[in-house]
């Protein structure tokens, strides 16, 4: 969702069908922040999925936001023109 010309509130959310039935399996949640400085864009998220990829966020997700069990993210991206 667009907040403003230079910032961003990003969701997602899975739902997976078939959950692997040998752990508590949770379906994965992320929300984050996205900030355009011009040259830079900073990002903060937080979620349940153990990791960012799909084969882990599908698959591994045990924590549950109502207990606390969620991660911090943050990354930097910067733009290169050549």
């Amino acid at each position: 969702y667009k907040i403003s010309a230079r910032a961003t509130f990003n969701a997602e959310y899975f739902y997976v069908v078939n959950p692997p039935e040998s752990v508590d399996f949770k379906n994965p949640l992320s929300l984050g922040f996205s900030f355009d400085t011009g040259g830079h864009i900073f990002q903060i998220n937080f979620s349940n999925a153990p990791a960012m990829t799909e084969r882990h966020a599908l698959t591994q997700t045990a924590g549950s936001w109502m207990d606390g069990d969620f991660a911090l993210g943050f990354s930097i991206y910067r733009t290169f023109s050549f």
